[in-house]
């Protein structure tokens, strides 16, 4: 899913947030122009990261994998379990 689609789904799953945002973005912007990337409004800052953390786009971290060592019958390998 896209960054888009999650904030809309955020959105429809939290209409209270969304009340909020358009508060904050209407006490900053007013009603006679578009908020800028120059405006500063922490309420939808934070709202944009949240929806960077809860649904990430693209995997940011690496896969977390356990190396077990064994030894069956007499046949050395490696095998990796996936850590969830």
């Amino acid at each position: 899913m896209s960054a888009l689609g999650t904030f809309f789904l955020a959105m429809v799953q939290n209409p209270d947030i969304q009340k909020k945002a358009q508060k904050a973005i209407d006490d900053v912007v007013g009603h006679d122009r578009l908020p800028d990337f120059t405006d500063s409004i922490p309420y939808v800052d934070a709202i944009v990261k949240e929806v960077s953390r809860w649904r990430p786009v693209v995997p940011l971290g690496t896969v977390n994998v356990l190396h077990m060592h064994e030894f069956l019958m007499s046949y050395q390998h490696w095998q990796l379990y996936l850590i969830e």
